[in-house]
């Protein structure tokens, strides 16, 4: 049996993981996101450009793992017999 896999952000992503999983990895990129902009608001003007393409893939990245995640939790759709 193979097993269904996505790349995200240069990561694989499988398509079984738990929803205990893709929470704890959302919880980690929420953090990461936090630390990056409380970051930015001290950041020298030279540095700036390069922490806001930091926080703009983290930022993406959170919504590509809250969408996982809200897929998980929602029931499986049932078709009329």
């Amino acid at each position: 049996m193979a097993i269904e896999k996505t790349v995200l952000f240069g990561r694989e992503i499988f398509k079984h993981m738990s929803i205990r999983l893709i929470a704890k990895d959302l919880y980690r990129i929420i953090n990461e996101v936090e630390k990056l902009e409380k970051e930015m608001e001290n950041a020298p003007f030279e540095r700036r450009e390069a922490m806001e393409n930091k926080l703009r893939k983290a930022r993406a990245e959170e919504r590509q793992i809250r969408a996982m995640l809200d897929a998980k939790k929602e029931p499986p759709q049932r078709f009329p017999s």
